[in-house]
């Protein structure tokens, strides 16, 4: 709920997602990023990119799901359930 619930992103799945390796390696390059866990066991890389528009990482098999990874889906339930 709120505001950040509606904030425009975009999402990018990432072949071997490694929350840790990542962040250093945007660290490494200067970017800031936040690690944001979903359900509170899939992690989320979230970082702001340009004109207001977030940036988040996740594993490639993330559908929105449950999950550490946030893959586990069931095809009668909504893509991205609240």
């Amino acid at each position: 709920t709120g505001p950040e619930a509606f904030r425009p992103h975009v999402g990018f799945g990432v072949e071997g997602f490694d929350p840790e390796r990542i962040m250093k390696t945007l660290a490494d390059h200067g970017v800031t990023a936040r690690v944001r866990m979903r359900e509170g066991i899939t992690p989320e890389i979230l970082l702001d990119g340009p004109d207001g528009v977030g940036i988040q990482l996740q594993d490639v098999t993330y559908c929105g799901g449950t999950g550490v990874l946030g893959n586990v889906c069931h095809p009668r339930e909504r893509p991205f359930p609240r």
